[in-house]
C-alpha cells in the first residue's frame, strides 16, 4: 500500500478555508469589542451624568436664593442654616425657623464641556465631563442647537429648576450621548 500526500492544490485550499474561519472570527472577536466599548461607554455617560443630576437635585430642594444666568450654563444658591438642634427621628440637624440663609454662595457652571461645582472661594469641583452645551446627536431633531443647563420653569402652580444634561463622549467612529432632565421645585420661603 502507497501512501500518498497532500496536493499543493489540497494544501491550498486548506488553508484558504482556514484563512476564511480565522477571518470570520476575527470579524465576531472585533464586532463583540466595539459593541463592548459602546455600552461601556454609555454606561460611564450614564453613571456620571446621574451622580452630577443627583448632587445637584439634592442641593436645590433645600435652596433658598436661586440665581439662574442668562445663558442657562451657571446658577448660583445657597442653603438654610442649620441649627445645633438634631432632630430625634432622623439624626438629621434640623433648620433655623424662620428659615434663613447660611451665607455660603454655591454655583454649579458648565465650561469648556465641564461641569463644576463650587463652594464661595474655595477651589472647584468637577461633576462631570463631557457636558455639551449643544446637542451633539445627529440623529436628533435638536441636532446643533444650545439649549439652558440650567433654566427657570412652572409646572402648574410650582416653580422650579430644569435641570438638563447631555454628557457626549467621541469613540472615533460615532458619539456616545446620554441625555438627563430634571424638574426640581423649589421650596417656599415666604
Amino acid at each position: 500500500m502507497r501512501h500518498r500526500g497532500f496536493t499543493l492544490v489540497e494544501i491550498l485550499m486548506g488553508l484558504s478555508i482556514s484563512a476564511l474561519l480565522l477571518l470570520l472570527t476575527l470579524s465576531i472577536f472585533t464586532s463583540g469589542l466595539s459593541h463592548f466599548q459602546k455600552t461601556d461607554t454609555r454606561l460611564a455617560l450614564s453613571q456620571t451624568g446621574a451622580l452630577a443630576m443627583r448632587r445637584i437635585t439634592e442641593d436645590l430642594r433645600s435652596a433658598i436664593s436661586v440665581s439662574v444666568a442668562p445663558d442657562g450654563r451657571s446658577m448660583t444658591y445657597e442653603l438654610p442654616l442649620l441649627s445645633g438642634a438634631v432632630d430625634p427621628v432622623t439624626g438629621e440637624r434640623e433648620y433655623v425657623v424662620p428659615i434663613q440663609s447660611d451665607g455660603i454662595v454655591r454655583s454649579f457652571y458648565e465650561e469648556s464641556d465641564v461641569l463644576y461645582y463650587q463652594v464661595a472661594a474655595d477651589d472647584p469641583f468637577i461633576l462631570a465631563e463631557g457636558v455639551s452645551a449643544t446637542d451633539p446627536d445627529e440623529g436628533s431633531i435638536y441636532f446643533g442647537l444650545s439649549y439652558p443647563i440650567f433654566e427657570f420653569e412652572t409646572v402648574g402652580t410650582s416653580s422650579g429648576i430644569r435641570v438638563t444634561l447631555i454628557g457626549q463622549e467621541d469613540l472615533g467612529r460615532s458619539i456616545e450621548v446620554s441625555r438627563m432632565s430634571s424638574f426640581v421645585k423649589l421650596q417656599d420661603t415666604s
